[in-house]
């Protein structure tokens, strides 16, 4: 965010801090420090402290050109900081959930939040007061601006849904439906007449004309994030499942796509039935539902409804007949797959649940969550019985170990936690990562003299630890993005890796070298642009990197 003078930028991160920076040097001026969460957005309001008739708890500005700003974080809450002062002036509270985007109105009064509760909340800057709570999403809510005139409110959706609010009544005016995935990015035109909305899920931007409420141009060309991997038992073949609504099975040897099965969302979690005869896949911004795959038809075989927000992640227990789903509405149900029924639901957790893995006897499950923990539950009875709470931000993915003496849990707090099963206690933290840590996995045998965990992370990197030392062994390179998934084969011989940028590397685990890498279909794929006149070499470069051929 660039300061209305443009001398400075301000960033705020998963470390919970707001950061300063000069823009012409460089340089690091002020470190904001107060929040208990991540950081998911900052904004300078576009008049000074001063001007807006403000005062700092009582005391004399040290300048009075300096502008608020403004910071939202995870940890449900909004601060107001005089950034060179590196004070906070006010901390708003009233969002249930972690507070996604802020935005100031044009004459700095009113501050406007947006918030994974599904809420927009509008804010008297002096007094830190709610004026107005606007509800009519029906997903989390990502972004939000004010229009250039400070009459109207633009806010995006999970569901893809851009809304347009009257500021002044808080009554929505208009919904835009286009985009199939989560909005995180929006604009307005200086005369406000046009309004840019990107969606991080569909590769989509749209050009809207506000006031008609239309579409006037759609805008693609990006890549496929891989969320979710799982080799089959035979190790031939490897499951995919990505953003662009696809689950994919592959031949590792060859590297050829074998099959392509159309969901009905964004797939974020894979797992497979203990026979390898179903497959399970999850995820989705329109529905709360998940489905079944027949491996043997490679048909849809049923679809399970019960939770009421977004299902992030799967697993099969390992003899029941039972499958676990983890969700944003913050519980985790088992189901009979016999007859489809949810035996139970668990609820303990106090954000989106994240993760979900049973252990290899089945006598436990693990969770992870928004929430900052990991829980246990024993799967017979549903009760929780105990709560893993040492990580200072999400917990992306849980995992056993071979024997199920340990798990171990990721996080967007940069490190990896080894946890005693017996006794609940953090036997080791696993640091190296720069950033979040978005996956992990132990290896699967117990062939090796040292026990091995694999992270994957926002830095993509895959690194190789020995557990009992807490030693970094070896890092691999060769992602551009993010790893979001991990998986290794039944016989330990192969590690599969999947990135935000739509590749998937397998590595041999003895030698960690790179096997194979195989590349999700670009949105131009195959297009052949040999014979096209008017494209400049810089846009031939980008439609060559999705997809496009010149032969």
């Amino acid at each position: 965010m660039l300061s209305p003078n443009d001398q400075f930028i301000a960033s705020g991160g998963s470390d919970q801090t707001v950061k300063i920076w000069d823009r012409c040097t460089g340089e690091c001026v002020r470190t904001l420090q107060g929040h208990t969460s991540a950081i998911r957005s900052v904004s300078f309001s576009p008049v000074s402290l001063a001007e807006s008739g403000a005062t700092v708890s009582g005391t004399t500005l040290l300048d009075s050109t300096v502008p608020w700003l403004a910071s939202a974080s995870l940890d449900h809450t909004i601060r107001l900081w005089n950034w060179q002062s590196g004070e906070c002036v006010k901390t708003l509270e009233g969002h249930e959930q972690g507070v996604w985007a802020v935005a100031f109105t044009p004459d700095g009064q009113q501050l406007v939040s947006c918030s994974i509760d599904q809420t927009i909340r509008i804010w008297d800057v002096q007094t830190g007061q709610c004026l107005k709570v606007l509800t009519g999403h029906q997903s989390s809510v990502w972004s939000v601006i004010v229009s250039p005139d400070g009459q109207y409110i633009a806010s995006g959706s999970q569901t893809g849904v851009v809304k347009i609010w009257h500021l002044p009544t808080g009554r929505c005016e208009k919904s835009f439906i286009g985009h199939t995935g989560w909005t995180w990015a929006l604009a307005y035109s200086n005369d406000g007449e046009f309004l840019y909305s990107g969606s991080y899920q569909d590769s989509t931007m749209r050009l809207w004309k506000t006031h008609q409420g239309h579409c006037v141009k759609i805008f693609s060309g990006f890549t496929n994030e891989v969320w979710s991997l799982a080799f089959l038992k035979e190790g031939q073949r490897l499951a995919s499942g990505s953003h662009d609504r696809r689950v994919r099975l592959w031949n590792v040897d060859t590297g050829e796509c074998l099959q392509s099965l159309e969901h009905s969302s964004p797939v974020m979690g894979l797992s497979l039935s203990p026979d390898e005869t179903l497959l399970a896949s999850s995820g989705g911004y329109e529905g709360t539902d998940f489905s079944l795959w027949s491996l043997r038809s490679n048909q849809l075989e049923k679809r399970l409804a019960g939770h009421t927000r977004m299902v992030h992640a799967v697993d099969f227990h390992p003899s029941k007949g039972w499958l676990a789903s983890a969700a944003e509405d913050q519980t985790v149900r088992l189901w009979n797959l016999a007859d489809g029924a949810c035996v139970r639901t668990l609820k303990a957790h106090e954000e989106i649940v994240w993760s979900v893995a049973f252990s290899h006897g089945g006598a436990l499950l693990a969770t992870g969550s928004y929430d900052h923990t990991a829980k246990l539950w024993a799967v017979e009875t549903g009760e929780c019985i105990a709560t893993l709470a040492a990580h200072t931000d999400q917990v992306f993915s849980v995992a056993f170990s071979p024997d199920d003496a340990m798990i171990a849990t990721t996080s967007s707090d940069g490190s990896i936690k080894i946890w005693d099963v017996a006794t609940s206690e953090c036997l080791k933290t696993l640091t190296g990562h720069s950033g979040f840590v978005c996956s992990g996995t132990f290896y699967p045998l117990g062939d090796r003299p040292e026990s091995l965990f694999v992270s994957g992370g926002f830095d993509s990197q895959i690194k190789i630890w020995d557990v009992a030392s807490g030693q970094c062994l070896r890092t691999l390179q060769g992602h551009t993005q993010t790893v979001w998934s991990l998986a290794f084969s039944a016989d330990g011989q192969m590690l599969a890796s999947g990135d935000e940028n739509a590749t998937i590397m397998l590595w041999d685990a003895q030698s960690w070298q790179p096997l194979k890498t195989m590349k999700l279909p670009g949105p131009y794929e195959g297009l052949n642009i040999a014979n096209v006149t008017g494209l400049s070499e810089a846009q031939k470069t980008a439609l060559h990197s999705l997809g496009a051929v010149s032969h």
